[in-house]
């Protein structure tokens, strides 16, 4: 019927329908070459949705993926996720992604909610992956990620447990984590080997920001050529001896409108040793709100 739900185990089934709002996948569907897409596909709990290695999957108009708690989303080698300003794919259950797959905006001039983790206490991994006009959004346990690349995409993330980030290289875009927890356990975030460059959105705060972390390690990474502040650390290390910002390069931070600094550190401690370099920006280190800088 015109505008129902489809509940389908198989992908020729999907294909061979027309006219429906949503699929519902309860078994396994598999993208096994170009598929686009004016609806939404729904994994649902115990379902999995397979995009094959070098497939390709287009949203229209305002499709969404959207896998649900129990649900998988299966993405492997060499695949492409496109989508536009009205799409996202929302991962509420698990997501399995491998190596080289491409998130991306075929039209350059918009801007698309990309992939959007939203199980809390799921533990998420990304390696190798490019993200091209659209985000990176996580609420989650913690989330892991690995030589990615960003172009003009940012990453902001809530995590509630330890997370790592490191060899990401990420060009007219930023990364920004937040801390959120009731675990008694102090976690922390690791930020190492990155790139960040060439940001000059005047509604990014920082290249790296990073909140209310109790431990925290920010370490060789470069940033250059931003309308931000390189580094910014809020409310974090505290109440921990483990704070460290060691061998960073931030350079060219610069802002017609705002005060920033190479690195800004807020209500915080800090442990910014001399190994960083901090050179040509419009301050060096900004200290505020009674931190501890050492």
């Amino acid at each position: 019927e015109q505008g129902s739900h489809l509940n389908i185990n198989s992908h020729n089934s999907f294909l061979s329908k027309r006219g429906y709002s949503s699929v519902e996948v309860y078994g396994n569907m598999n993208i096994n070459n170009k598929l686009s897409t004016e609806i939404d596909i729904k994994v649902k709990s115990g379902g999995a949705l397979t995009i094959n290695s070098q497939k390709y999957l287009q949203l229209l108009a305002s499709a969404q993926v959207h896998v649900e708690d129990g649900g998988t989303l299966i993405i492997e080698g060499k695949s492409t996720i496109e989508g536009s300003t009205n799409n996202s794919i929302v991962v509420n259950g698990n997501l399995q992604l491998a190596g080289k797959v491409t998130f991306k905006n075929g039209l350059l001039t918009n801007h698309w909610d990309g992939l959007q983790l939203n199980n809390p206490q799921g533990a998420y991994n990304v390696s190798g992956a490019s993200f091209q006009n659209c985000g990176l959004l996580a609420a989650c346990a913690s989330l892991t990620m690995v030589n990615s690349t960003f172009s003009n995409s940012n990453i902001y993330a809530v995590t509630g447990s330890s997370s790592s980030i490191n060899s990401c290289n990420l060009s007219n875009s930023c990364m920004e984590f937040s801390y959120s927890s009731s675990n008694e356990l102090p976690q922390g975030i690791t930020i190492s080997n990155c790139n960040v460059s060439d940001i000059n959105a005047n509604n990014v705060s920082a290249a790296i920001k990073i909140s209310g972390y109790p431990i925290y390690n920010l370490s060789n990474n470069t940033i250059n050529n931003c309308n931000s502040d390189g580094i910014a650390i809020y409310n974090s290390g505290n109440g921990s001896t483990n704070y460290n910002v060691t061998d960073n390069i931030v350079t060219n931070c610069h802002s017609t409108t705002n005060n920033v600094g190479g690195i800004r550190v807020y209500n915080s401690h800090a442990a910014i040793s001399n190994q960083n370099k901090i050179n040509n920006n419009k301050n060096g280190i900004i200290s505020l709100n009674n931190s501890n800088v050492v």
